[in-house]
Parts: C-alpha cells; structure tokens; sequence
C-alpha cells in the first residue's frame, strides 16, 4: 500500500498516534509528517516528544500536540485524553501503536500485567473517552498494532495479573489476541457511525521492544542477533501509513493486514 496525500490540505487531518518517540511510531510519525498532518503524540518522555515534534517541524507538518503520558496508567490516559478534548482539535485517526515486551511478570498501579495493560486495556480507555470525538470528526479511523502472534493467544478475562502464570511471548500474544478481538468488536458497533477499525501486524522490524525495558545481560545479546534478522522498522509502516493518508477513512472497515497483505481474523 502507498501513502496518498490527505484530500484537503487547507483542514490538516488529525492523527493521534500512541509511542511515537522510537521504533515503529517514530518511523510512522515522520511519514505522516511529510504528509503535512497534524500530529498528536502520546509519549512518556517530554524530552523525547520534543525531539520527535521538531524533527516532524522540520518536515513541514504543524507543531504537533504533545501529552506527556504513561500507557500502563489509566490515571495518564485519562488525562491525556482530556488535554486532547481541550485542544478542540478533530480527531480523524487514532494510532494504537504503544508497545512493550517483559522478561518477567510486572503488575501496574492498576493491578493489571502491564503488557496486556498496554496493549489493550489502555487502548480500549484511549478510544472509549474519545470515541464520541472521533465521529464528531467522522469520517474517522482507529488503527491497531497486532501481531501474527495473537492465534496462540489464550484470553483469561478472570486473571488480568497473569497470576496463573506467565511468559514473555504467552502474555504478548494474549494482548494481541485481545486487540484483534477488539478490533471486530469495534469495527461493527462504529460502522454505522462513520468510524473505522482496522489491524495490522508490521512484520519483523528492528525496534527496541523488549530490549529497552529489560536491562540486564540479556539485552546486549538479544539486540546483537535481533538487529541481524530483522527488517528495518520502514518496512513495516505501509499499512498504517496508507490507511491513515487514504481518500475516505470509513471506505472500509474491520480489515486484518499481515506484513502488508489482507488476512482472515482466525480467533
């Protein structure tokens, strides 16, 4: 998929994309960049997110709104979510791109592990408190990050601590079972009101997702063979890039894009 250019570039559209400061995020903030939207980026780092803004400046978009934002802490989502209400700004694409992998079990403040807290709890929040933003802008789009993982996923709504038992790859995969799931939920309740869902897995790329927040002597070694059979990190970013640049965000809905190619929702 190729990125088009938004249809009017008199109303800047308006993207809001979660973990822009690295990786995946980062990459894709800077092609839309080049696209001239107006960028809204959720970040934990406010040093980072003005690095990341500037950079995006630089390439001719509006000054980007920054919220300064932990995404294993409902408080933060909620309050970043508020600050974006307050802007007044449109919402016309909501990025679910936030990511983290764990070597061993952490709970977060709200008693969740913090991985399926990430990758799903805190997106459901993100779009429930902006939902009604989001088709007020309508046509309007929500993207999510999955992975080809999520098939082997095993969801257990009764133990969001992981305290059953836990591994790295096991809870990534149930969060992203858990995002795909939400992704079909989402796409048939928002259909009639101008809002569309769609999924996409990246494929392997070169980030630091679970390497950044495992110190230790695991992560030199894990990077050295990781940066050896992974793709570079703009290889993954056709999908999301071309949906969010696309002519009419609600043409479609409840789509499932693996390395860059339509797939069936098997879970």
């Amino acid at each position: 998929m190729s990125p088009r250019t938004p249809a009017s570039s008199s109303t800047p559209r308006v993207c809001m994309i979660t973990g822009p400061t690295s990786g995946l995020g980062q990459a894709i903030a800077l092609a839309l960049a080049k696209q001239r939207l107006q960028l809204v980026l959720v970040g934990r780092s406010r040093e980072k997110l003005a690095d990341i803004a500037a950079r995006c400046v630089a390439l001719g978009a509006p000054e980007p709104v920054c919220l300064v934002a932990d995404m294993a802490v409902q408080a933060d989502v909620r309050r970043a979510a508020a600050e974006f209400l307050a802007t007044g700004l449109p919402l016309h694409v909501l990025l679910h791109n936030a990511g983290i992998v764990n070597q061993h079990r952490r709970i977060t403040v709200d008693d969740i592990e913090e991985t399926f807290a990430v990758h799903y709890v805190s997106s459901f929040l993100l779009t429930l408190l902006l939902v009604e933003k989001l088709v007020d802008s309508k046509p309007a789009m929500i993207i999510h990050t999955a992975s080809d993982i999520y098939p082997r996923g095993k969801l257990d709504l009764d133990d969001v601590r992981a305290a059953r038992g836990f591994n790295p790859l096991g809870a990534y995969a149930k969060s992203k079972l858990a995002l795909v799931n939400m992704t079909r939920m989402l796409a048939e309740r928002l259909a009639p009101h101008g809002v569309s869902v769609h999924a996409y897995n990246p494929g392997m790329n070169y980030t630091n997702l679970g390497l950044s927040n495992n110190p230790g002597f695991v992560r030199p070694v894990a990077d050295f063979f990781w940066s050896r059979i992974a793709s570079p990190v703009e290889d993954g970013i056709g999908v999301p890039v071309a949906l969010a640049t696309g002519p009419d965000l609600a043409a479609s809905t409840g789509k499932l894009y693996m390395r860059g190619e339509l797939a069936e929702m098997t879970a």
